[in-house]
This record gives structure tokens, C-alpha cells and sequence, in this order.
């Protein structure tokens, strides 16, 4: 078995080389986690007839100052009374509930594999 655990860049070419690198390997199958808020790399996996399994985020993810961080986005977005946890729901996507606002082709933004850094 092969791990891909951290993916960034053009989901067709993560999924053309895992096919490459699978064949190219004594391993049955690429386990290649995708957070549940990656839909297009859902949506890419399934058509090429993968088997999808979508990994949450075991953690918590809150924006403190829902107000301040949505009006710091260039265009804006006019939320002031969005509570925190829809705030996160809008930005980083939700399994739990659904984004208050869309903003198709921006959010959400893929969360990261609980455990690894980023900034």
C-alpha cells in the first residue's frame, strides 16, 4: 500500500501519477486522503472509478473574529454578525453543516490532515 497524505496542484495530475506510480509499484492500491472538503478531487476520484474515502479533520477549526478575517478578503465578504462556526463552515467547508454564503471557485479551501503544520 502507498500513502499520499499532503496533495497541492491540478487534481487531474495527482490522479494521472498516482495511476503511474501505482503501476509502476508492487502495491495493490494508493490510499490518497482527501480532506471532505476537497469536492472536485471527490468528484475527479469517483469518475475515474475510484474508491473514494473522504478524511475529516479530527480537530477543531474556529475563526475567532469572523467579522475582521471576512472583511480582510479581497472583494470583501459582508458577514458582521456571522457566528464563528459558520464563519469556519464558509471558509474551510463543513461536514456538519452547511456554508451560510457560496463563493464558488474560492471556498472552501482544503483542510489540511490533522497533525501536519501549516501557516
Amino acid at each position: 500500500m502507498l500513502v499520499a497524505r499532503e496533495i497541492v496542484g491540478s487534481r487531474h495530475a495527482i490522479l494521472a501519477a498516482a495511476g503511474r506510480i501505482l503501476g509502476a509499484s508492487e502495491a495493490e492500491y494508493i490510499d490518497i486522503e482527501i480532506p471532505a472538503s476537497d469536492a472536485e478531487m471527490v468528484f475527479l476520484a469517483e469518475t475515474l472509478g475510484c474508491v473514494g474515502r473522504r478524511a475529516g479533520m479530527h480537530g477543531t477549526l474556529k475563526i475567532i473574529d469572523p467579522a475582521a478575517f471576512l472583511s480582510a478578503l479581497r472583494p470583501p465578504v459582508d458577514a458582521p454578525s456571522m457566528a464563528p462556526e459558520d464563519a469556519a463552515a464558509f471558509v474551510f467547508g463543513s461536514v456538519e453543516r452547511n456554508a451560510p454564503l457560496a463563493r464558488p471557485g474560492v471556498f472552501p479551501l482544503p483542510l489540511p490532515c490533522y497533525g501536519l503544520n501549516y501557516v
